[in-house]
């Protein structure tokens, strides 16, 4: 199998749960969920984060935003992290750094309007005037120099990079950008990247099956067609349907493929791979394929994590009640 890129360029919104629709309303699907990664292994075992004050313009500001943020970290309908407000015994890592920012306004171009200011008896323009409206770039930049370290003062997550958004705008426009504005959404989307880094997120999707009968022999093409038809209304019996399928059409990409993401979606991971690598054999380089080894890939990474944590957090108590 080929190398595959784990993650995908994606913008996640706020939810704890994301749910996409990965096809048409009208297409066929069958429902799939699991746990994605966090970003930073390092950082899975940690449970109670101490965020220090945090140096530069933007400190204090960046700071509630994370704060706000990690608190809100669920996955399995359980917070992941609890947060306090100052480092003490019970913090297994702390969030040091500084947050600085700058802004800049540019002038751009004005922008020409054209305003009718004399109407004939049908009301149609018979004169114009043109006027000239100022226009403007704002550039807003932050810098953030942030680290995570554990008790023994080893680096377990860091972020330092320069963020930069821009915003057009002329003086006619009804919402005019304004540096603070622009540094609060800032602020939350930054927020979010380190929760992704610190804590994984449970994806739901709905991902189309394959339906082209295309080689089934003829017998199995009616039972192919009723599997497609019930996914909607019986996902269960859609998937014996298309297991059913496989002894008489052992190499055909759409039975494979199908049956592969009924095992996803029940959550044998192992078992989904093996039958998504039989549909890249039968048919060679899909998208599709390749969408549903990330998938996997991602879910598997995810659950090795949750193993992980579980065992650091019954490691912990053992040994604080040695203590």
């Amino acid at each position: 199998m080929k190398n595959r890129a784990l993650w995908k360029s994606a913008v996640f919104g706020s939810a704890a749960v994301l749910t996409f629709a990965a096809s048409p309303a009208s297409a066929e699907v069958l429902p799939t969920s699991g746990v994605y990664p966090a970003r930073s292994d390092a950082a899975v075992a940690v449970d109670t984060i101490a965020i220090a004050p945090l140096e530069g313009s933007q400190g204090a500001a960046q700071r509630f935003a994370l704060r706000d943020r990690l608190e809100r970290a669920e996955v399995d309908g359980q917070q992941w992290l609890r947060i306090l407000s100052r480092e003490t015994d019970e913090a297994q890592a702390i969030i040091i750094g500084s947050v600085g920012h700058d802004s800049l306004r540019e002038q751009l171009d004005d922008k020409e309007v054209e305003d009718c200011v004399k109407k004939n008896a049908e009301k149609k323009c018979i004169k114009y005037r043109t006027t000239f409206v100022p226009c403007e770039k704002l550039t807003v930049r932050l810098y953030p120099d942030l680290s995570m370290l554990d008790r023994e003062g080893r680096e377990l997550f860091g972020f330092a990079s320069r963020i930069t958004q821009t915003e057009e705008y002329c003086e006619d426009e009804s919402e005019i950008p304004s540096t603070s504005g622009m540094l609060d959404a800032m602020h939350t989307d930054l927020a979010w990247e380190i929760r992704r880094e610190l804590a994984p997120i449970e994806i739901k999707r709905e991902v189309r099956i394959l339906e082209s009968r295309k080689g089934l022999v003829k017998e199995d093409r009616k039972a192919f067609k009723d599997a497609v038809r019930v996914t909607k209304s019986d996902a269960l019996a859609a998937c014996i349907g298309f297991e059913g399928l496989e002894a008489r059409n052992p190499e055909h990409a759409s039975v494979l493929f199908n049956i592969g993401l009924c095992k996803e979606g029940a959550g044998d991971l192992d078992t989904a791979m093996a039958y998504y690598e039989q549909a890249q054999a039968a048919a060679g380089e899909k998208s599709y394929i390749n969408d549903a080894f990330d998938r996997v890939e991602a879910f598997q990474r995810g659950a090795i994590q949750l193993a992980q944590r579980e065992q650091a957090i019954l490691a912990n108590k053992a040994s604080t009640q040695e203590n």
